[in-house]
């Protein structure tokens, strides 16, 4: 219970931290990005649950070892629609290419709250690919799994891959200095952390654009996290929801969409979120 207790603390620190007061370094270790917590008490993430096999797909996580992250910076103005905002996510290793991340990285956006995904971010690495990307949702309602698609209409928003904007590399000590496990789905190989940033400014245009919905630093997100071998599906691993899922539940039902994040949290919602990674944290134990 005291390790847990230890760890919760760390977690507390991570989200009563502003990460909007420094630029955004992308290879920069976990204790200068926020965790994005799951809403329920699913494990984020089951363990060798990706759909295909592919280790580098199988996003892993617990209640110590947090799978996703994000970070941002204001960019130094008082706009509240600049910066750079910054995603990374664990994944149980660097297989099946070693040292490279071969699948589709997706963050899929819920703008307005009522339970849908308006728009995808992520890293799309698959095949000749090498880009980070911004993505319209497709037609359907984008609620469920089944219900949900992505569009790759011409005129989307895309960025080459540098040093600055992406970054995988093993889980260590110098990339998670909490860390205590740097195995967490015991296969035999290092985890790896997947990691990549984007204007803000793009993020708030292209929802108005796609979604018709307003966005700024201090609006409330919500996040569905998924890896892919091609860029118009979900078609590996879904964060927060085991590999056997009945896919026509809503995104909420299965526990697959996030708590709410704002990316310059104010101090209440600050403080809201630390609670509630105590009380994540406390129920994961008590189900133990």
């Amino acid at each position: 219970m005291t390790t847990q207790i230890v760890r919760a603390g760390c977690i507390l620190l991570w989200l009563t931290t502003l990460p909007a007061l420094a630029q955004v370094i992308i290879n920069s270790p976990t204790t200068n990005w926020t965790p994005i917590l799951p809403a329920s008490t699913n494990q984020a993430d089951y363990y060798d649950d990706e759909q295909t096999g592919r280790p580098e797909s199988d996003i892993v996580g617990n209640a110590l070892h947090p799978a996703v992250y994000f970070q941002f910076w204001n960019g130094g103005t008082p706009s509240p629609t600049d910066g750079t905002l910054a995603f990374r996510v664990r994944v149980g290793s660097d297989r099946p290419q070693v040292n490279q991340f071969n699948s589709v990285l997706f963050i899929g956006v819920d703008g307005d709250g009522n339970g849908s995904l308006d728009i995808f971010l992520g890293a799309d690495n698959s095949g000749s690919s090498s880009h980070i990307k911004i993505w319209d949702a497709g037609t359907g309602l984008n609620i469920s799994p089944n219900t949900t698609t992505v569009n790759s209409p011409p005129g989307q928003i895309v960025y080459s891959q540098n040093a600055t904007n992406f970054h995988f590399g093993p889980v260590s000590l110098t990339l998670d200095p909490p860390a205590t496990d740097f195995d967490l789905d015991d296969d035999g190989h290092n985890d790896w952390f997947v990691s990549f940033s984007l204007p803000f400014a793009d993020v708030v245009a292209e929802m108005s654009r796609l979604a018709g919905i307003s966005i700024v630093e201090t609006s409330p997100l919500r996040f569905v996290v998924a890896t892919s071998t091609q860029q118009n599906s979900l078609n590996e691993d879904l964060n927060g929801i085991p590999k056997n899922y009945n896919g026509s539940l809503t995104w909420d039902q299965l526990g697959g969409m996030s708590h709410y994040v704002t990316v310059i949290p104010e101090p209440a919602t600050a403080a809201l979120l630390a609670l509630g990674a105590l009380l994540w944290v406390g129920r994961l134990r008590q189900r133990r």
